[in-house]
């Protein structure tokens, strides 16, 4: 049963902006959550957003808001699971930083609670240590302002690529406030287009290191979605992407034929997208290296 309080909706980001300085963050939930021990974790002054369905729990201290109302907090993050031992020590320590973009995960090589400033230096220089994906991560609500519009092209408005890729200052915490989070990067056949036209779209607000990370990253997609395709002996979609790739983004798809196992690609235009068997096992060679 629900209880009977009442929820004011924040629409937009002046709204958000009017409750900022009494937010101290913002979490959204997608309800298989442990409420009663993310309550107990929070910090004073936190709200809680549901993704989908209203809440119907409430604490002293913390605010429930109703679904869909825009972040009023400091920093904003996104509960995937149930949290752990960490997470009332790094909700507290994030009003202790002002970093736009906070990545965390428990990391061999640092104690609990450790930074380090130098975060993104070490993903733009793609270190296997060091993928972007790997992490979790809260985001200042400026930034989730001006990452929040090109999430659109992304699957399922996944934030955590632009939100990188626009933050003036980003830092890590050696936290693992979560037992799991599901940020994944996507490298399925049918996404491939959305990253094209997302790396479209926020390309002209990079500057050239981080143009460069986002460009290898869609050119490993592609790569990546021609060698489904193989594995599917879906023709007509890997001549429909060819096609697309051709139209949308020639650069790109003359660094996929370059980049790619063997010249799998190239062969495989050759044939008219007819895969033989050495097309198959270079794509089998790709699928296995980018798992």
């Amino acid at each position: 049963m629900k209880l009977g309080f009442r929820k004011k909706k924040i629409t937009s980001a002046d709204d958000a902006e009017n409750l900022a300085k009494n937010v101290s963050l913002s979490v959204f939930v997608g309800g298989e959550e442990n409420l009663d021990a993310l309550f107990s974790a929070l910090p004073a002054g936190a709200e809680i957003i549901p993704v989908s369905a209203d809440i119907t729990s409430e604490k002293d201290g913390i605010t429930v808001r109703a679904s869909g109302t825009y972040p009023a907090g400091k920093y904003i993050l996104f509960a995937h699971s149930d949290i752990t031992g960490d997470a009332a020590e790094f909700f507290s320590s994030l009003a202790e930083h002002d970093e736009e973009l906070v990545l965390f995960k428990k990391t061999a090589g640092f104690a609990r609670g450790e930074e380090s400033p130098d975060i993104a230096e070490h993903i733009l220089r793609r270190e296997k240590k060091y993928r972007l994906y790997d992490f979790g991560f809260a985001l200042s609500s400026e930034l989730y302002s001006r990452a929040l519009p090109f999430c659109g092209e992304l699957p399922e408005g996944n934030i955590l690529l632009p939100a990188f890729l626009l933050a003036k200052s980003t830092l890590f915490l050696a936290y693992a406030p979560f037992q799991s989070f599901s940020a994944s990067e996507t490298r399925a056949a049918q996404q491939i287009r959305r990253l094209v036209n997302f790396f479209a779209d926020i390309r002209r607000q990079l500057d050239p290191l981080r143009y460069r990370y986002l460009f290898n990253i869609v050119c490993e997609c592609a790569i990546c979605a021609y060698a489904s395709l193989v594995k599917e002996n879906n023709k007509e979609e890997l001549r429909d992407l060819d096609v697309f790739l051709k139209q949308e983004n020639l650069a790109l798809r003359v660094a996929a034929d370059e980049r790619a196992p063997l010249n799998f690609i190239r062969s495989l235009r050759k044939r008219d997208f007819s895969p033989s068997l050495p097309i198959r096992a270079a794509a089998a060679v790709t699928l296995f290296n980018w798992k």
